[in-house]
């Protein structure tokens, strides 16, 4: 735990260090559900009509993680059986990732 309670998170503690001379395997995605949802969000609620901002919101980010989860376990499978029990995923959601400000960056 960390100050405040809150979690430390760093996904490097996953990664063995170099002097082990054990071999680690990173993989990188992005998922989105398009590069205008945002933009409807924003004009469903210019519109004042929070319920389908709020509904498109949901839905977007469900196929966006279910996507996501969807090519992380065929890139597990791929890659073999030995690495489907290490594999993890993470996503700037989570909980345990507080700090989102570089993630434009």
């Amino acid at each position: 735990m960390g100050k405040g309670g809150k979690d430390i998170f760093s996904a490097a503690q996953y990664f063995y260090p170099k002097s082990s001379g054990q071999m680690d395997l990173v993989g990188l995605q992005i998922t989105t559900t398009g590069s205008n949802v945002e933009k409807a969000i924003r004009v469903f609620k210019e519109q004042n009509d929070s319920e389908s901002s709020l509904y498109l919101q949901g839905l977007s980010d469900r196929v966006t993680e279910d996507l996501a989860e969807y090519i992380h376990n065929l890139l597990r499978h791929r890659i073999g059986q030995i690495w489907e029990k290490y594999g993890m995923r993470y996503s700037p959601g989570y909980p345990g990732i507080t700090d989102l400000s570089n993630n434009r960056i």
